[in-house]
């Protein structure tokens, strides 16, 4: 994701009715929404806190990521530590598996000629940040399962 921009399309895929309805949610118009969008008419961009709010309505954590990427950090989400139990622990570690797995037979079809290009560079790094934030998830939950409780 490059830009602002297209950090709210990206959101809009995942908000059902689109547009019209992130734009309700905002409380403005659906042509307002498309000016501010692309800054038509002298208009400004959305605000970090309608940025937020997009994000709450599309269940995503793209707006953190956005920001996070700026900086070289990444976003993980706190697990829900009330549905910590062994099952999902398991879950927590067999994806972990799965996410070393996927990074790994990239990094083998990427390094075969000799030279990571900036696309393999960026799906590997995407691959990466996957592995970490499972791999701090399954920690939390670990954590989250195993303390006294009161």
């Amino acid at each position: 994701m490059g830009n602002q921009r297209e950090l709210v399309i990206e959101m809009l895929k995942y908000i059902k009715g689109g547009q019209a309805v992130a734009a309700s949610y905002l409380g403005i118009s659906l042509s307002v929404f498309k000016d501010r969008l692309y800054e038509n008419k002298g208009t400004r961009f959305f605000t970090c806190d309608e940025l937020l709010a997009l994000q709450e309505l599309s269940g995503t954590t793209l707006v953190a990521d956005y920001f996070a990427r700026a900086v070289d950090c990444i976003v993980i989400k706190k697990p829900d530590v009330a549905k910590a139990g062994s099952y999902d622990l398991f879950e927590s570690m067999l994806s972990i598996g799965t996410a070393r797995g996927e990074y790994e037979a990239y990094l083998a079809k990427a390094i075969s000629d000799g030279v990571i290009t900036s696309d393999e560079e960026a799906v590997l790094n995407t691959l990466c940040e996957s592995i970490v934030k499972r791999r701090l998830t399954a920690h939390q939950e670990t954590l989250a399962a195993h303390k006294p409780s009161n």
